[in-house]
């Protein structure tokens, strides 16, 4: 069994963080926020390609992060999978995003369960793994065994959370809920019918009796700061009515405007949402974490194929150029470097599957569906700011990050590990501030000045740990 990290490590990278910020080197808090900009992932079907270098050789891009869905506890078959999967990543120097689903009922998730699985983690991190734990997504749902119960799901996500930060020095929680447009997702059922007494009154956040969308579809599941380290939403393209399976543009703005809880067309009306980046992730919010968007694409059913007007490409690019934006607000799509700072991954669902919410038609979310779509995605995503910095970042500038931020722990037993620590959060790619060494501050590229008070209190503290 691995052991944790030894405590006099952290103690010493304590200190060494205290020193850093009086030399006037902001730290961010988690080491896998790049830099400058953020990570571009994917999300692939792993029974279509034989190896990872299979499909970057097609990709011809390097992305920084790959996703693998599985089960916890985990079964013979997803053991395998993530043994073949993870080492691969590792070697090529990227990053998992380990989706953890709670396949057999929240219930499963027990201390002894959810440190059987740290430990399986941290077995893939003595291979040079960096690891993001997504558990429980889109738990705000109800497609899903662990959907709309808040007091059990925070209950195994703080479960899980914990026996991670036992055992692991290298992966970080990642809290990832469904866009709330549509919630809470009925679909002609009550949700009373569903849930118990006890988190309907949790869901039913402005108490009137009912869960519609005048409630807030984040709060109530969220674990707390303590157990989450960066947070998500899935956001996708679709059609515009029910069954959602029409292949139509995107309304301009849209991806910004969902998130943002301002999305108001002739046929929905999302103004009664949070805003979930200025909530959960904005410098000057309430709980500043990174934010990731772990899955995204356009919708493009193979069943609707007409052939009029809009086309795949056309669809696809619509979206993607408001999802990766960062060449000043247009008309169409926000800048992202701009309005939110703070999104540091956002990984494309590069695959195709049957969808319940488009009357169960398959649909190709793709980007790689074909070599011109292929070709126009690849060439977007290393487009460059107005200054000519490179904001979305790939594998090579994820391999400089982890290089700037590994660190060799000693463990009580004598055992060393890699594990990662904290970034100095110094340019490797631009010039963007880490927006999250500017925390209090109003705006990006407020300059982060640590206060007096603060300074004596850390250093004292420094003084007690040694």
């Amino acid at each position: 069994m691995q052991q944790p990290c030894a405590c006099n490590q952290w103690r010493s990278i304590a200190c060494i963080a205290v020193a850093t910020a009086l030399l006037g080197v902001a730290f961010a808090t988690n080491p896998l926020v790049p830099d400058n900009g953020a990570w571009v992932g994917v999300s692939i079907d792993w029974t279509t390609w034989a190896s990872v270098n299979d499909y970057v050789q097609q990709a011809e891009f390097q992305p920084t992060s790959y996703t693998i869905f599985i089960s916890v506890p985990l079964d013979v078959q997803d053991k395998g999978l993530l043994d073949n999967v993870v080492p691969q990543i590792a070697a090529l120097g990227g990053m998992a995003i380990i989706v953890a689903q709670p396949t057999y009922g929240l219930s499963e998730i027990t201390t002894a369960a959810a440190e059987t699985f740290a430990n399986i983690i941290a077995g893939y991190e003595e291979q040079g793994a960096s690891m993001l734990i997504e558990f429980g997504h889109e738990m705000n749902g109800n497609w899903y065994a662990w959907g709309q119960q808040p007091s059990e799901y925070i209950k195994a996500f703080q479960t899980m959370s914990t026996a991670i930060a036992k055992y692991c020095c290298r992966s970080f929680m990642l809290w990832s809920v469904n866009s709330g447009g549509g919630y809470p997702y009925p679909n002609g059922t009550d949700i009373a019918s569903y849930v118990s007494t006890s988190d309907f009154k949790l869901l039913d956040t402005n108490g009137d009796g009912s869960i519609t969308m005048a409630d807030d579809p984040y709060a109530p599941y969220y674990p707390g700061d303590d157990y989450v380290d960066w947070v998500g939403l899935s956001l996708y393209h679709f059609g515009t009515t029910f069954p959602y399976d029409q292949n139509v543009l995107p309304e301009a703005q849209k991806f910004t405007s969902t998130i943002f809880g301002t999305f108001k067309t002739s046929y929905v009306d999302y103004t009664t949402l949070p805003n979930f980046y200025e909530v959960y992730s904005a410098p000057n919010g309430t709980h500043k974490k990174p934010m990731a968007i772990p899955e995204t694409g356009a919708l493009w059913d193979l069943n609707q194929l007409t052939g009029a007007a809009p086309t795949e490409l056309q669809v696809k690019t619509a979206w993607w150029q408001q999802v990766f934006n960062i060449g000043g607000d247009t008309t169409n799509a926000l800048d992202l470097s701009v309005h939110m700072p703070n999104l540091r991954l956002v990984a494309w669902f590069d695959q195709k599957k049957e969808e319940s919410s488009a009357d169960n038609d398959m649909i190709d979310w793709r980007y790689s569906a074909s070599s011109v779509i292929h070709d126009a995605f690849v060439a977007y995503i290393g487009t460059k700011d107005s200054n000519g910095n490179k904001y979305w970042n790939t594998l090579p500038q994820f391999i400089s990050h982890i290089g700037k931020v590994t660190t060799t722990v000693t463990s009580s037993s004598g055992a060393t590990e890699t594990c990662l620590s904290s970034s100095s959060g110094s340019a490797t790619n631009g010039t963007y501030a880490d927006p999250l060494a500017n925390i209090g501050a109003s705006g990006a590229t407020a300059t982060a000045v640590m206060s007096v008070s603060s300074l004596i209190g850390a250093v004292l503290l420094c003084m007690l740990l040694l």
